[in-house]
């Protein structure tokens, strides 16, 4: 029995754990070896040895058989589907919700560092990797909205890396657009922009919840 029953929820506000690899997996070759590695220990001391923890316990039956009845409280690592994409359609059955928009979690303070160091591309190839990530995680089931990041430091860049996120990777017009580095003609012509691209399909009117995963 899912936890939202009688009416139709999209989820606006759902989040993916980024494992350290996250980026490196999807990024181009000549790029790879200039991403910062995440280290998710500046985040809560601790959390890389949580991966291994939870992806042991995610492999557990005896874990798993309380899936249902712990939806809605284990949290981060521990939620089914937080970071395991094979997981994600049973979380969203047992939740209830007709769709979940997906945010990273760790990686908008590396975005913005990467962005106002000056190396562009760099910075437009690491927001490439994550959109190609997010993209990855996201299609295992069609009720998952992918985020991208497009960063606005180039404008002619973030236009083509806009259209390329939203029409070749299929992610959501609801991108994360970072303003950095960008004069206010530039940054005006974005927002307009941004609601230029292509709508998803029609989804049907319903209320609008937050997440615990």
């Amino acid at each position: 029995m899912p936890y939202i029953e009688g009416r139709v929820v999209h989820d606006a506000d759902a989040h993916v754990m980024e494992t350290p690899d996250w980026l490196l997996r999807c990024a181009d070759p000549s790029i790879r070896d200039r991403i910062p590695q995440l280290h998710l220990a500046t985040t809560k001391p601790g959390e890389e040895r949580l991966i291994a923890h939870f992806t042991r316990k995610h492999r557990d039956p005896a874990y798993r058989a309380h899936d249902a009845e712990e939806i809605m409280l284990r949290k981060n690592w521990a939620a089914t589907g937080s970071f395991l994409k094979e997981d994600r359609p049973q979380a969203l059955d047992l939740l209830g919700v007709a769709s979940q928009l997906v945010f990273n979690t760790f990686l908008n303070g590396l975005f913005a560092r990467i962005d106002h160091g000056g190396d562009l591309d760099l910075a437009y190839g690491v927001a490439r990797a994550h959109n190609r990530a997010m993209t990855e995680f996201c299609a295992v089931d069609r009720r998952l909205l992918a985020t991208g990041y497009v960063p606005l430091a180039d404008f002619e860049r973030a236009r083509s890396m806009a259209a390329e996120a939203t029409i070749e990777s299929r992610l959501s017009p609801a991108l994360l657009f970072c303003l950095t580095r960008v004069n206010r003609r530039a940054a005006t012509i974005a927002r307009q922009t941004h609601f230029c691209f292509p709508a998803p399909p029609a989804l049907p009117s319903a209320r609008v919840s937050r997440s615990q995963t």
